[in-house]
């Protein structure tokens, strides 16, 4: 997200005269805001399970048929529907969260699965700052082992990571900007696919380097110790997680087609649209 639209994020982590606010209204309380961060790590790494599913069950599926064995062909396709429903289904409450928090910046369109969990975790990230910001801004003497190199104060890690942040999104917003309706014919197709293109690597930059967050040196210290700081749970926790939190992207996009086959075929009928579709790369 552009840096001058974080810090605009009515639901975000943000810096005022040196005062950290809170996240949401003044009357959400800690447990809220850390339970949220916990249903997105949550819808994360189960979007991530049923992502690979997909995938393994289709190939489990393609390997059936040409062995013919009938009853794996069956139990296959009947679990490649499910999959895909589920998969789906949890794609779309992860979205409708995000959406809640970043749709005037990011929009309500979705670019990719990809640019879903870039979001999320970006949105994940941000509460667990602002967790941190409350559990230690007139407490930070008790937390100076947590501090070295150049983050010597949490003020620092929001910054700092605000920073990274900004980074890691502003290239995908811009690449995934939608063409004026009116102009659109006069563009070549060419720039399109460019334009695409530009986009998918946009959005796997911002993958790394949100996950190279996990290995910077100040930052890594910060979460290694926090983690082990039995004394103080809520930080505990928020470093947790925040570890946790750098170390999941959704990188296996779905088949549009497929799923929506799912949605309206009997599972049996599934194979010829997946027969098709694997002919064609």
């Amino acid at each position: 997200m552009l840096s001058s639209d974080i810090m605009a994020l009515p639901n975000s982590s943000r810096v005022k005269s040196a005062n950290f606010q809170t996240l949401d209204s003044p009357n959400r309380t800690t447990d809220e805001q850390m339970a949220s961060a916990d249903v997105i790590l949550s819808m994360l790494h189960a979007i991530s399970r049923e992502s690979e599913a997909v995938h393994v069950t289709r190939r489990e599926l393609f390997v059936a048929r040409a062995a013919g064995r009938t009853i794996e062909h069956a139990l296959a396709t009947s679990q490649l529907s499910h999959s895909c429903n589920l998969l789906m289904s949890r794609i779309v409450n992860l979205h409708k969260l995000v959406l809640e928090f970043d749709k005037d910046i990011a929009g309500v369109e979705l670019g990719s699965l990809a640019e879903l969990g870039v979001r999320a975790q970006t949105l994940a990230i941000l509460l667990l700052l602002d967790e941190l910001c409350d559990a230690m801004l007139y407490r930070q003497s008790l937390y100076q082992d947590l501090f070295t190199g150049e983050l010597r104060t949490i003020e620092d890690v929001v910054w700092y990571v605000f920073g990274k942040l900004d980074h890691a999104n502003k290239l995908w917003l811009r690449h995934r900007a939608k063409v004026d309706a009116s102009a659109a014919g006069a563009i070549p197709s060419v720039l399109g696919t460019t334009r695409s293109l530009q986009y998918d690597a946009a959005i796997r930059a911002a993958q790394r380097a949100i996950a190279k967050l996990a290995v910077d040196p100040d930052l890594a210290h910060f979460l290694r110790v926090g983690s082990s700081r039995a004394d103080a749970p809520r930080v505990r926790r928020a470093c947790d997680q925040l570890t946790e939190v750098l170390g999941i992207a959704l990188t296996k996009e779905p088949d549009p087609a497929l799923f929506l086959a799912a949605a309206v075929l009997e599972p049996e009928e599934l194979l010829d649209l997946t027969d098709d579709d694997d002919a064609t790369r």
